[in-house]
């Protein structure tokens, strides 16, 4: 019975533990996605702004 309650203990531990990574990997996630969102419109920005500096470009040399 002793052996029981040892090993109850110990799952009830270690399921407290996968619940704090759990917690800890939804946070990472969180800020992975955060950082993939922030990436991809940096770059959609740029990518608006070199499009528009060289069409500027053709602009002035055509002249």
């Amino acid at each position: 019975e002793k052996i029981m309650e040892e090993l109850q203990t110990r799952i009830s531990q270690l399921n407290v533990k996968l619940d704090e990574k759990d917690v800890y990997i939804k946070r990472l996630s969180t800020g992975v996605h955060r950082g993939i969102n922030l990436a991809n419109k940096a770059h959609q920005y740029l990518q608006q702004n070199i499009h528009t500096s060289q069409m500027n470009l053709l602009a002035t040399i055509e002249k």
